[in-house]
């Protein structure tokens, strides 16, 4: 069974995802800011593991900060873990904090 679409229903529902995502980068800069730490937060859009490495390369880091969910191993295995993948595919350092 498939359901018709509003297109403006989409549009609206992708207008206040954009906000949120707007207010989430503002809050993460904030914190950065607050800590002292020199930063960026930026945002990309495809596969995280992959967009996070190319990300880095494209900025030149010197450095991957990136939380854990803390999947089981289960559910690590079959859905994969973002950190781990960024772990063994960055070429600068990888700190994996706990979330």
């Amino acid at each position: 069974n498939w359901m018709p679409v509003d297109p403006t229903m989409v549009h609206m529902a992708y207008k206040e995802e954009e906000e949120k995502a707007k207010v989430a980068i503002k809050k993460l800069d904030a914190i950065l800011m607050d800590a002292g730490v020199q930063g960026n937060v930026v945002r990309a859009h495809g596969i995280p593991g992959e967009q996070i490495i190319q990300k880095s390369e494209e900025l030149g880091v010197t450095m991957i900060i990136i939380a854990s969910r803390g999947l089981g191993k289960i559910r690590r295995t079959i859905l994969g873990s973002v950190s781990d993948y960024v772990v063994h595919h960055s070429s600068v350092p990888v700190i994996v904090c706990r979330h």
